[in-house]
């Protein structure tokens, strides 16, 4: 996944990713079955970056790539 900004937060990369609401992506996050570069994570504002690699249990996997423009 390419994202044109430094970093984004986590909740958002989950809606843009994977295209699902926002309330699921809270709930995912809350429930510990989103992980960061294999480390679990429970903060939606968790800043994403270029590099990083995220794992949503059941849904998928993605790793962050800076583009530019935009």
């Amino acid at each position: 996944m390419s994202i044109y900004t430094d970093s984004i937060a986590l909740q958002g990369l989950l809606k843009w990713a994977f295209g699902i609401s926002g309330g699921i992506a809270k709930q995912l996050i809350q429930d510990g079955q989103v992980q960061v570069n294999e480390q679990v994570e429970v903060h939606r504002s968790k800043q994403v970056v270029p590099g990083d690699i995220v794992d949503v249990t059941q849904v998928g996997t993605v790793r962050v790539v800076k583009e530019n423009g935009g």
